[in-house]
C-alpha cells in the first residue's frame, strides 16, 4: 500500500487556502477603492450643491432685509398720513421668492441607497440633518409666507391701487386690515430670516466638512 505524503497534501491545501484568501483580499481591496472613488465624487458633488445653496440663501436674506425695510417705510407713511406711488415697494411685497435648494445629488444618493458610502458618520449625519430637517423647515415656512401673501397682502394691495394714476389709495394706508396684514407679514419675514440664517450657517459648516473629508481621501 502506497503511503500518503501528508506534507505535500498540507502544502497544496495551504496554497489553495492562500489563493482563496488573496482573491478575497483583492476583491475587497478593489471594492474599497470603488467605494472610495464614489465617496469622493459624492462629497465633491454635494459640496458644489451646497455652494449654490449658500449663494442663494445669501441673496434671499438681502432681499428679505430690504422688504422688511419697505414694510417699515409703509407703516411709517401710514402713521404720518403720507401718500405713496404704486412702485417697486408694493410689487416686491406681493411676491415672495422661496428657497429652492439644489438637491439632485442628495436625492440620487438616497434613492440609490448609498448614504453609507459617506464613511464619516459625522459628515453623513450633518448632510442628512441639513436636507431632511433644516431644508424641510425652510420649505414649510416658505409655504406659510406664500399663503399669507396670497390671502392677505396681495389682495389688499391690489384693492388699493388706482390703475389710471398708479397711486395707492389713501384709504388703503388707513385700512387697519391692511396694516395688520403688513405687520404680520413683517414678523413672518423676520422669522423667515432667522430660519434662513440658521440654515445658512449649517450649510457653510456642512460644506466645509465635505471639502475637508474629500481632501483627506484624495
Amino acid at each position: 500500500m502506497k503511503s500518503i505524503n501528508w506534507k505535500d497534501h498540507l502544502v497544496n491545501l495551504f496554497v489553495v487556502i492562500l489563493g482563496i484568501s488573496i482573491a478575497f483580499y483583492l476583491e475587497g481591496w478593489r471594492e474599497d477603492r470603488r467605494d472610495r472613488r464614489l465617496e469622493i465624487k459624492y462629497l465633491n458633488d454635494l459640496a458644489l450643491d451646497l455652494e449654490y445653496d449658500e449663494q442663494l440663501l445669501d441673496t434671499l436674506l438681502i432681499v428679505d432685509t430690504k422688504n422688511i425695510a419697505k414694510i417699515e417705510d409703509i407703516l411709517d407713511r401710514s402713521a404720518n398720513g403720507t401718500r405713496m406711488d404704486f412702485d417697486g415697494t408694493f410689487l416686491d411685497l406681493v411676491y415672495y421668492v422661496p428657497f429652492t435648494p439644489k438637491s439632485v445629488t442628495y436625492e440620487t444618493i438616497v434613492n440609490a441607497g448609498r448614504l453609507e458610502v459617506i464613511s464619516a458618520y459625522e459628515v453623513q449625519n450633518n448632510v442628512v440633518f441639513l436636507y431632511n430637517q433644516l431644508y424641510g423647515g425652510v420649505s414649510a415656512w416658505d409655504g406659510y409666507m406664500a399663503d399669507h401673501i396670497n390671502v392677505y397682502t396681495k389682495p389688499l394691495t391690489v384693492k388699493g391701487v388706482r390703475i389710471k394714476s398708479d397711486k395707492i389709495s389713501a384709504s388703503l394706508l388707513r385700512d387697519q386690515e391692511y396694516i395688520n396684514a403688513l405687520v404680520i407679514h413683517k414678523n413672518m419675514l423676520a422669522s423667515s430670516m432667522e430660519l434662513r440664517k440658521q440654515t445658512l450657517a449649517h450649510v457653510r459648516l456642512t460644506r466645509q466638512m465635505l471639502v475637508t473629508r474629500k481632501e483627506r481621501l484624495e
